[in-house]
């Protein structure tokens, strides 16, 4: 009798405890893949600059996105043109 109860409570407290360490494992993963996906503001900062005259202008603007795609949105507008060139870089 006492073996059997003994049996009993271990098959119990192992599946209870199994179950328990599944459940974390579960949650942890969810949590861990919602860190990864989420979109943050990033700051990109422009500067346009005249050669000749050295004049130069900044302007800021707020993209939301993962930070590979905020980097390539904001260096896309870098260019140049003449004597005037724009220079774009996340902060």
């Amino acid at each position: 009798m006492s073996n059997n109860l003994i049996f009993i409570f271990t098959k119990y407290y192992l599946s209870f405890k199994l179950f328990n360490m599944k459940k974390t494992i579960v949650l942890g993963a969810f949590a861990s893949l919602m860190m990864v996906s989420c979109a943050k503001d990033y700051t990109c900062k422009c500067t346009v600059t005249e050669s000749v005259s050295g004049t130069s202008l900044s302007s800021s603007t707020v993209i939301n996105g993962k930070k590979k795609d905020a980097t390539s949105a904001c260096e896309a507008g870098s260019s140049v043109q003449g004597t005037v060139t724009t220079t774009c870089a996340i902060q």
